[in-house]
């Protein structure tokens, strides 16, 4: 291998991409990674707790359609 020339593996794949990446960077991505994780099971939970309404009441959109 020629000098600066890095692996196939480094350059291909997502695994390679991370390896190379400096530590703080790598820490930063992983914070990353975790916020957006933590943000989609929220909006799962809220999604499969009962429609999502604030309050646990009604929303306004729930009562759409309805003659009053």
């Amino acid at each position: 291998m020629a000098a600066g020339e890095s692996s196939w593996v480094a350059q291909e794949t997502l695994t390679g991409r991370v390896s190379t990446l400096p530590r703080r960077r790598k820490a930063v991505l992983a914070a990353g990674v975790v916020v957006a994780a933590g943000g989609l099971a929220t909006v799962a939970a809220l999604l499969l707790s009962g429609g999502g309404s604030v309050g646990g009441g009604t929303s306004r959109t729930d009562a759409a359609g309805r003659a009053g």
